[in-house]
């Protein structure tokens, strides 16, 4: 039923095949609705040896509903998908800032926070002394390039996602530890909640959003509690995150 529900995000587009069999499969919900008490009452009926014969019509109809019952699996589980990735446009809309965040032009309404996002996180990044590419696109316009992603009409995965190339700058990749050395989790554990302090800088707030998750292993409540800390008490616990992360990533580049 939640193929129903026709939304999506910027870099989709709905698929005719799509659409249409969402709609039938609303009718065959629909009509399994309708046949199932009658199937019911037949079986029940059989199992205690009180079934009597039913009109034509019933008997027509019940069958016919098992059978849609039957097809409408059947099409949920082998039809179509209902959105595909769009084309990517030619001319995308972008702020008009230092660091340039591109977008969908559906989402052009939010260039304004963007923008502000964009001085911000370019102020963030002169501070720690890092780095930031000339432009960052929204996910989809540039694949296998560093995105950012506008969910639910809210930049605040896209100042995530910032904070997380920011951050992720400090070091390079080739000195990223794996999954089998001894630092790794000291490394991502300081990559996180740097980039998460970056992300309520970049927001101008002092806490994340209520219900917002997170899957890694961060304190947030630690991160507000720093983030409403004076600028050289914070200044401090951001510089001995990244010290954290240089020694780790030096020892994969001996």
């Amino acid at each position: 039923m939640t193929r129903i529900f026709l939304s999506g995000h910027a870099w989709v587009e709905l698929t005719p095949a799509g659409v249409t069999l969402a709609a039938v499969e609303a009718a065959i919900v629909i009509a399994a609705a309708l046949a199932l008490p009658g199937l019911l009452a037949a079986l029940r009926a059989r199992r205690e040896r009180t079934g009597f014969p039913w009109p034509r019509r019933t008997r027509v109809a019940v069958t016919a509903g098992c059978a849609v019952c039957v097809l409408g699996a059947g099409l949920v589980l082998t039809g179509p998908p209902l959105t595909v990735e769009r084309a990517i446009p030619e001319h995308p809309v972008c702020t008009d800032t230092q660091l340039r965040l591109c977008v969908w032009p559906e989402d052009a309404a939010r260039l304004p926070a963007l923008a502000t996002l964009a001085e911000r996180a370019s102020a963030q990044a002169d501070a720690l002394g890092l780095e930031l590419p000339e432009h960052v696109s929204a996910y989809g316009l540039e694949p296998g390039a560093s995105s950012f992603i506008i969910e639910s009409d809210s930049v605040w995965f896209a100042a995530d996602d910032l904070a997380g190339i920011i951050v992720g700058s400090a070091v390079s990749v080739d000195c990223l530890p794996t999954d089998a050395d001894p630092g790794v989790e000291d490394f991502y554990r300081a990559f996180g909640e740097l980039q998460g302090l970056l992300e309520l800088r970049l927001q101008a707030a002092d806490s994340r959003p209520a219900g917002m998750g997170d899957t890694r292993a961060i304190d947030h409540a630690e991160i507000a509690r720093i983030a409403k800390s004076d600028a050289a008490t914070q200044d401090a616990w951001m510089q001995e995150r990244l010290d954290t992360m240089r020694d780790i990533a030096a020892e994969q580049c001996q």
